[in-house]
């Protein structure tokens, strides 16, 4: 609708009711905002990070992060969270890896091992059923490297142990919409990689 007091052409977003619909009067369909508006907020938190080498050929490393975002929108009656939707609070991450000469193969091998870990995640308001619980994921690779050749050829895998579990939700029944939409995760895969210096 036109906004009062503003340029010419400007407008405002409001909510449509069935009269205005029926009647055809213009407006805008509002979507319910998920942000803070003039409203005083605090983000507070922190992020380590560390590497380790307690022997020749063994690495070490990791990092943890922790957020928190509170505002009195994340407070109203009825919102069963009051986490920023979408963002976990924690995340942490840590990787081992060992170098292994092997002169017979004229050159390295390499194995490695990442954890990745995700906090509990919220994707919605009011349906707990579309919450995240925390969860771990695993990579690994084995990489070897020839010296003389300048070439190397790791074999990886992601999500090692298959994990299943949601990357996102997105609850279209707020909207008169009956279906929810949820993206899942990759299963387990495996890859090859090849490569040449020249």
């Amino acid at each position: 609708e036109p906004l009062p007091g503003g340029p010419e052409g400007s407008t405002r977003c409001r909510n449509l009711t069935a009269s205005d619909i029926s009647s055809n009067d213009p407006g805008y369909l509002c979507v319910p905002r998920s942000f803070p508006l003039n409203t005083p907020v605090e983000v507070y938190g922190f992020e380590l990070e560390m590497r380790a080498e307690p022997i020749d050929n063994l690495t070490i490393d990791g990092s943890i992060g922790y957020a928190k975002f509170t505002s009195p929108d994340l407070k109203t009656p009825g919102r069963i969270t009051d986490r920023l939707l979408g963002i976990p609070d924690l995340n942490a991450s840590a990787g081992i890896q060992y170098v292994f000469d092997a002169p017979a193969l004229a050159g390295r091998i390499t194995p490695r091992l990442d954890w990745l870990y995700t906090g509990t995640t919220d994707y919605s308001t009011s349906r707990p059923e579309l919450n995240n619980k925390s969860y771990s994921v695993f990579n690994a690779r084995l990489t070897y490297e020839n010296e003389p050749n300048e070439f190397t050829v790791s074999l990886s895998a992601t999500n090692l142990f298959n994990k299943f579990y949601y990357i996102s939700y997105f609850d279209l029944s707020g909207y008169g919409f009956p279906q929810t939409n949820a993206q899942p995760a990759e299963p387990r895969e495996w890859a090859v990689t090849v490569s040449k210096r020249f």
